[in-house]
C-alpha cells in the first residue's frame, strides 16, 4: 500500500493525472484505505485534472455529503463551488491536453488489448473479412500491410502499414463503437502478422473495469466522434486540436426499446449524435381545427425517417426556441451522445459561423437533417440491408 501511494504522488508529481487515478483507485480497494476521505479527495482532483469530469463530479458529491454529516458545512459550501464550476459549460479552451491525455490512454489500452488478443497470420491477396459482415473481432496489425476498401468508393482504398519495429496499428475498431456489420472489405497487402480481439471480451471487460471503459471510450472519441466531427458542416472549419476537445464535451444517453426521446411540438435542448442501435422519426399529428382537416400532413404515425450510427439528430435542439418537428422513438436500445444547447452556445460564441451552418441545416426536411452530409459514407452506415452468400471473409470472423 505504501508504495502505491508513493506511485500515485510521483504520477502526480510528473502531471501523469490518469495513471494517478488509477494507481489511487486500487489504493481505494484496500479495507484499511476504502473510507480514506483524503484519498478519495485525491482521485476527485486527479479525475478532475486528467479530463474525467463525470467522475470527479460524483467523487465530489460523495465527499459533501461527507462533510454535512460531520457538520463541517464550510468546507462543503467551498467544495459544491469547485462542483458548481465543474458543471458549469465551459469554452472548449481548457486547460486539459486531451492529445497528450489520449496518447497515455492509448498506450495503456493496446498493451491490454494485445494481451487479451490472438495471433494471426493473413496472406497477401486473402480477405479478412467483406463489407456486410457481421463484426466479431477488433484487429491490430501488429507486422505488415493490409488494404481497406469501399464497395461504393472504387478510388477511396487506404492501405495501413505496419514496418518491423513499428508501434502495432488498430484498425477496423467502428464496428466496435456501433455494434454495426462491417461497411468495407479488408485484405492482405502482403503476408502479415495480425492481433485479433474478440469483441464480446472487449465489452466485458468494459464492465468489470472502470479504467478500461474510460480508455476505450476516449478511443471511441478520437477514432469515431472527430472523424465525424471533422466532416460536418457545422464543426468542419474548427481546428484538429479544438475538435478532439468538442468531442469529449458529448454526453452518453442510453434508451430502451420503445422509450420516447422527444414530441412533436417539444422544446428539446440539445442535438444527438447516434453511435449505437436505431431510431425511428415518426410524424405526430397535434390538436387541430377544421380547417387543417384537410392539410397534406403525412398520417399520424407515418415513418419520416430512421437515424442509424453516424447520424447527427435534432440539431435545431442548438437553437433557443426550437421546437420538435415529430416524435422520435427508439427501436432497439440505443446509445446517443448528447450535446447540449448550453455546451453549444459556449462553443460557437467565437465561432458565429457555426450558428450560421446550423441554420441552413435546420431549414432542410427532417430525414435530410439527420444525414448530413449525406454524400458522405459515414453518414452511411448499414443504411442499406442486402441478401447476399456468407463470405470467404467469414472464416476469419467466425473463427
Amino acid at each position: 500500500m505504501r508504495q502505491l501511494i508513493k506511485q500515485a504522488r510521483q504520477a502526480i508529481k510528473n502531471k501523469d493525472y490518469s495513471e494517478a487515478c488509477v494507481l489511487y483507485r486500487k489504493l481505494l480497494e484496500h479495507e484499511e484505505a476504502r473510507d480514506n476521505i483524503d484519498f478519495r479527495f485525491r482521485l476527485a482532483w486527479c479525475s478532475e485534472k486528467a479530463g474525467y469530469i463525470n467522475d470527479a463530479c460524483a467523487l465530489y458529491e460523495e465527499i459533501i455529503a461527507h462533510y454535512h454529516q460531520q457538520g463541517e458545512t464550510g468546507a462543503a459550501a467551498s467544495l459544491q463551488a469547485i462542483l458548481d464550476r465543474l458543471r458549469r459549460p465551459k469554452e472548449i479552451t481548457s486547460a486539459v491536453d486531451f492529445e497528450a491525455l489520449a496518447k497515455a490512454d492509448r498506450k495503456r489500452l493496446m498493451h491490454q488489448l494485445l494481451l487479451m488478443g490472438e495471433e494471426r497470420v493473413l496472406a497477401k491477396g486473402k480477405q479478412l473479412f467483406n463489407a456486410g459482415d457481421v463484426a466479431k473481432h477488433l484487429w491490430i496489425l501488429l507486422e505488415g500491410s493490409v488494404r481497406i476498401s469501399w464497395p461504393e468508393h472504387e478510388h477511396d482504398d487506404r492501405i495501413v502499414t505496419v514496418a518491423a519495429g513499428e508501434d502495432p496499428e488498430l484498425f477496423a475498431e467502428d464496428s466496435v463503437f456501433t455494434l454495426q456489420r462491417r461497411e468495407y472489405a479488408v485484405t492482405g497487402e502482403r503476408i502479415s502478422r495480425l492481433m485479433a480481439v474478440a469483441i464480446d471480451q472487449i465489452t466485458q471487460l468494459r464492465q468489470q473495469s472502470i479504467d478500461f471503459d474510460i480508455a476505450m471510450e476516449h478511443l471511441m472519441r478520437e477514432r469515431w466522434v472527430t472523424p465525424i466531427l471533422s466532416r460536418h458542416p457545422i464543426f468542419q472549419r474548427v481546428n484538429d486540436i479544438d475538435r478532439v476537445r468538442i468531442s469529449h464535451l458529448f454526453e452518453p444517453v442510453e434508451l430502451q426499446v420503445g422509450e420516447c426521446l422527444m414530441r412533436r411540438n417539444e422544446e428539446h435542448q440539445a442535438a444527438y449524435l447516434v453511435q449505437e442501435g436505431c431510431l425511428f422519426l415518426v410524424h405526430e399529428r397535434v390538436e387541430h381545427d377544421e380547417e387543417d382537416e384537410e392539410s397534406e400532413e403525412p398520417d399520424d404515425g407515418a415513418l419520416l425517417a430512421s437515424v442509424l450510427p453516424g447520424c447527427f439528430l435534432h440539431l435545431g435542439g442548438l437553437l433557443r426556441g426550437y421546437e420538435s418537428s415529430c416524435r422520435v422513438v427508439a427501436i432497439t436500445p440505443v446509445r446517443l451522445l448528447r450535446l447540449t444547447q448550453q455546451t453549444f452556445e459556449s462553443i460557437s460564441s467565437r465561432r458565429p459561423w457555426m450558428i450560421q451552418a446550423l441554420l441552413r441545416l435546420v431549414r432542410l426536411p427532417i430525414a435530410e437533417q439527420v444525414m448530413e452530409p449525406h454524400e458522405d459514407d459515414l453518414w452511411n452506415t448499414n443504411n442499406k440491408i442486402k441478401l447476399r452468400k456468407v463470405s470467404q471473409g467469414d472464416e476469419y470472423e467466425n473463427a
